[in-house]
């Protein structure tokens, strides 16, 4: 019986840190699923927003509207919601052709922006997992998502 007790001690000790790896393992790729949900809505709000009628948060169109992109961007989401610094707005005019024109300010001038550019949402959220086993094995990684709308200024 002592023979017994001492076995499934032993047989504990083996298999805990392995159920332990398992379980975090589970938690912390729900919690990269998660961010990369919320990333990836929030290049497709930026976006939606842009190619939006109508004015923005002041008289400027909403394809003109930078913070007004940036906050649809930051509306959604509970893990790993992007700040401003992680969102690049850029306007180009089709596949293969180059950016002339990005979101620095608050707005970008509307006479640039033609019907047929595109807006370009690039989120870009670093992700680092909590849990010290898990982050040995996997290490820091950079979400990014980017998204593209036709604008019409109609």
């Amino acid at each position: 019986m002592r023979h017994e007790r001492g076995a499934t001690l032993i047989e504990t000790a083996l298999v805990a840190p392995l159920l332990f790896l398992l379980i975090f393992g589970l938690v912390e790729f729900g919690r990269y699923i998660a961010m990369t949900s919320t990333v990836t809505n929030a290049s497709r709000e930026a976006t939606r927003y842009a190619s939006g009628t109508g004015t923005g948060s002041g008289t400027e169109p909403r394809y003109a509207d930078c913070d007004g992109m940036r906050d649809a961007a930051q509306q959604f989401g509970v893990i790993g919601q992007p700040n401003d610094g992680q969102i690049t707005l850029e306007y180009d005019e089709g596949p293969g052709t180059a950016v002339f024109l990005t979101c620095s300010g608050s707005s970008v001038a509307a006479s640039s922006i033609e019907t047929g550019d595109r807006i370009v949402a690039t989120v870009s959220v670093p992700y680092q997992p909590v849990a010290p086993l898990v982050g040995q094995f996997l290490g820091p990684i950079t979400i990014t998502v980017q998204t593209i709308r036709t604008i019409n200024k109609g």
